[in-house]
């Protein structure tokens, strides 16, 4: 589908939603392949937030000659179809994408209010509760130890803790990588690396990587590391991880090949990552 803008003129080659089907308040990418006669294709500086919509990112990347993928990330809260405002990519304007969010209580009807609930505690609660307070009363000596042993217990769990600092644990893990990438194919080796950035991530910047799609990690990081530190370079850090964790997922999924030394400069790419992602958070913990 051609389509004109103040700039030039661009074919809408492919367009998805992920999700396909969408609702009110979810984070939505629109994935569009362009055909762009000529120039660079750039994002925004700014993105759009009106009270209807929120645009949260939006990346440009080159895939073969005039051929650009552009992704569009973006929470609607108001159900229906709607036209997305017009984004400025530099030598084109994209206009008149439409979209349309669905809402959860139309897709269920109209419900009745709950009836009324009965009682909560069941019989006897109360006395048992009067009980247990009026043993733990009458043992002070064996509450004086029991906090003792906590306290214990406390100090070695932190003491352990110091000694698995999840940056320490992955710069390890990936000397460990270094020397014995020979013996790991593509799609282990990319394995190994998207799994140790996602428990790194889950124990260092404390968010739910281990458990999240691609997508939802990419947001998380950015609300994180923006959130520590306002940066445009964060965005493009976080950009670049995201793109090793889809370029694994080709790998792994879609039988890409990578050589050794692909390999290394992975490596060298999550350790120079990590240590901007460490300069941010000791900055904020500091």
């Amino acid at each position: 589908m051609a389509q004109e803008s103040p700039q030039n003129t661009y074919v809408i080659q492919d367009s998805s939603f992920l999700p396909v089907r969408f609702y009110v308040g979810d984070i939505v990418e629109l994935r569009l392949r362009l055909e762009v006669p000529g120039g660079d294709l750039r994002p925004p500086s700014d993105t759009s937030e009106g009270n209807w919509l929120v645009l949260r990112d939006i990346t440009c990347a080159r895939i073969k000659g005039q051929v650009w993928e552009v992704r569009i990330f973006f929470t609607t809260f108001r159900p229906g179809r709607h036209v997305l405002p017009d984004i400025d990519l530099g030598e084109i304007v994209l206009a008149n994408l439409r979209a349309e969010t669905r809402s959860i209580l139309e897709d269920k009807g109209e419900e009745k209010p709950a009836g009324q609930k009965g009682q909560l505690l069941l019989p006897g609660t109360v006395r048992m509760l009067i009980l247990a307070a009026l043993v733990i009363l009458l043992m002070p000596p064996f509450l004086y130890k029991a906090f003792r042993g906590g306290l214990a217990v406390l100090k070695s769990y932190n003491t352990l803790r110091l000694r698995k600092l999840p940056h320490s644990r992955l710069l390890r893990a990936l000397d460990r990588l270094q020397t014995r990438k020979k013996d790991y194919d593509a799609a282990a080796f990319f394995t190994q690396i998207t799994r140790l950035l996602r428990e790194y991530f889950d124990g260092r910047l404390h968010i739910p990587a281990q458990t999240s799609t691609t997508l939802e990690l990419r947001l998380l990081l950015l609300e994180a590391l923006s959130r520590a530190h306002p940066s445009g370079e964060i965005s493009l850090v976080t950009s670049g991880v995201i793109d090793l964790f889809q370029r694994a997922d080709y790998v792994k999924f879609g039988g890409q090949s990578a050589s050794p030394r692909e390999m290394a400069d992975v490596l060298d790419e999550v350790s120079q990552f990590v240590e901007k992602v460490e300069g941010v958070v000791k900055h904020v913990e500091s």
